[in-house]
């Protein structure tokens, strides 16, 4: 039996239902093998209506989808507790305010795979409904 590489995908999130809202719709569009990746939502310390957001889109979701929660401390204090949590071979973090294309994960396996890194970023862009800063 072939063993493919496991992906953990980890987003710290703040008060960020909205947000966290598209970005699990988009991983439900995601073009990539279910079995291979995990998706953890890293709380800290929300006091808005991410819970709740989260454990709804559990009920049905077609990818391994886990949450946790910890007291406010901060995104990197989030980021170490989702990786303490995950599985994978590789973690990948996106900020919760992200939505990725079908193909995302697909091309990021693609590049850990193919090619010789330790790490890398990017590309990034945005919609154009997208508001400045």
């Amino acid at each position: 039996m072939t063993r493919f590489t496991y992906y953990s995908i980890i987003v710290p999130s703040f008060n960020r239902q909205d947000e966290i809202e598209a970005l699990l719709a988009s991983f439900r569009e995601l073009d990539f093998p279910a079995e291979r990746y995990e998706l953890i939502i890293a709380d800290d310390g929300s006091s808005d209506r991410t819970a709740e957001l989260v454990q709804s889109f559990q009920a049905d979701s077609p990818f391994t989808l886990h949450f946790y929660r910890q007291e406010n401390r901060g995104p990197g204090a989030a980021r170490n507790l989702g990786m303490a949590k995950a599985r994978g071979d590789f973690f990948i973090f996106i900020d919760s305010d992200c939505t990725v294309a079908s193909n995302w994960l697909r091309a990021v396996a693609a590049a850990l795979e193919n090619e010789a890194a330790d790490a890398f970023g990017g590309p990034d862009s945005y919609r154009d409904d997208f508001p400045p800063l």
